[in-house]
């Protein structure tokens, strides 16, 4: 029995996230789902049939013209790899991204090598594969049979194919994701690809939103890979669990944040303006309601932010949806307010004044002084945070037609209009996307 290749044998080596168990992983998909050992083997089919080198090729036949029989096993050292050697041999490369460069013939090494994984199939042809899921990993050596192995080849005389084949994970994701298979296989590649995108998320294709489906890390992914290619080296930075953001650090607001709705049925622009007491003061001192009310397809709301004293938000006291205007004045003619007080102070202020502002929602003082606890200091900033939401259909639409870049420009510029920051923005944008004369120039 090989009890590295028995689902219900626990694996004990290393932890989840080692690529031994993505490999093992792979194999028990490979060993227990015949459309996806088909799917595998034409993708190797494909690759070897566009190798270049001296020798003769030998012929890689269609599997579905014959029945096949396979032998899959992982972990194995030299010395048991010789039981599965047939009369040709090839090495394979599985990682994120083609190398440019590989060995240009393999050779015998020293070293004493466990190979990740064996197959061998039709008593014609053996497959050693080598899996990095992150290619600057990989050494030349490993993709050449140990030095046991090698020397057995050699005088058995078989075929040992002198080049690797490489393949990608992105591609055998996208492969899967096509599979015509039974509900059974369907059942075992969609806990393979779970265990995958909990432990190796960057190995799935994420060319487009499209191919994220509703994965958040996928989606992250995407989001940065799409700003990353209409801004500056060093812009786009990425705060774990929350966003994918552009820091303008202007008067008014530090940052946009690009990310998915908790739903993940939406990718969300999000504008916090006022986050701090330097940026709340001069919101207010800024800010146009008619702006405001201008914007197009924007939801926004405005809150009375509460923190401590290192900025962290405890509370929140929201204005009205239909009497914004009157906050902005109150806080226009109140900027002196906007600060840090002891909290005792503030809770008095909230009680004598706040709670008698109409176009405030009702202050729940028995929850506001559970939040403040035993803070001695808080600091009080009106905020105004707008949101623009684009569904995924939309974006599905605006990626196939190559207009996906130029609206999320255009809806980061408009969300900066109401404080006139929008050239700051500009500045982050590669030279091809820089706006004139209110277009948005692309290259």
């Amino acid at each position: 029995m090989n009890e590295h290749m028995n689902v219900f044998i626990p694996y004990q080596k290393n932890n989840e996230h080692h690529e031994d168990h993505l490999t093992r992983g792979f194999l028990l998909l490979l060993k227990y789902c015949p459309s996806v050992f088909y799917s595998f083997y034409d993708y190797v089919r494909e690759k070897y049939h566009g190798l270049v080198f001296d020798e003769s090729k030998r012929s890689l036949d269609n599997l579905f013209s014959t029945d096949f029989e396979a032998e899959i096993t992982t972990q194995i050292g030299c010395e048991k790899a010789k039981n599965y050697l047939q009369e040709n041999i090839l090495s394979i490369l599985i990682t994120d991204e083609s190398l440019e460069n590989t060995t240009n013939k393999l050779n015998s090494n020293d070293r004493c090598a466990i190979y990740d994984g064996i197959i061998s199939i039709n008593n014609e042809w053996t497959f050693i594969i080598e899996n990095k899921p992150y290619n600057q990993n990989v050494w030349e050596q490993q993709l050449s049979p140990g030095g046991k192995l090698y020397n057995e080849i050699q005088e058995k005389q078989l075929n040992l194919v002198s080049r690797p084949v490489q393949l990608q994970w992105k591609e055998i994701f996208k492969r899967l994701n096509n599979l015509k298979c039974t509900n059974f296989e369907k059942i075992f590649i969609q806990d393979f690809c779970d265990f995958v995108f909990r432990n190796y998320p960057t190995l799935f294709p994420y060319e487009t939103f499209k191919q994220c489906g509703k994965n958040r890390q996928l989606l992250d992914l995407r989001i940065e890979k799409l700003l990353k290619s209409i801004t500056c080296d060093g812009v786009v930075e990425y705060h774990s669990n929350w966003a994918n953001t552009i820091r303008i650090h202007k008067e008014c607001i530090n940052q946009i944040d690009y990310r998915p709705s908790d739903e993940m049925n939406t990718i969300n622009l999000y504008f916090a303006y006022g986050t701090t007491i330097p940026t709340s003061k001069n919101l207010f001192k800024n800010c146009s309601l008619n702006k405001i009310k201008t914007l197009n397809g924007f939801n926004y709301k405005f809150q009375i932010r509460i923190a401590d004293s290192y900025g962290r938000q405890i509370a929140s006291i929201f204005c009205k949806q239909d009497r914004i205007e009157e906050f902005i004045n109150y806080w226009q003619k109140n900027l002196i307010k906007i600060c840090q007080t002891p909290a005792d102070y503030f809770f008095n202020m909230v009680k004598e004044e706040f709670q008698d502002l109409s176009f405030l929602e009702e202050v729940d003082l028995e929850s506001l002084q559970s939040s403040i606890g035993n803070r001695r200091i808080v600091r009080i900033m009106p905020q105004i945070d707008l949101i623009y939401e684009f569904p995924l259909q939309e974006i599905y639409k605006l990626e196939k037609e190559g207009n996906l870049e130029e609206e999320f420009i255009k809806k980061s510029r408009e969300g900066l209009s109401i404080v006139n920051c929008e050239n700051a923005f500009d500045n982050f944008l590669l030279p091809q996307f820089r706006v004139l004369d209110n277009y948005v120039k692309i290259e």
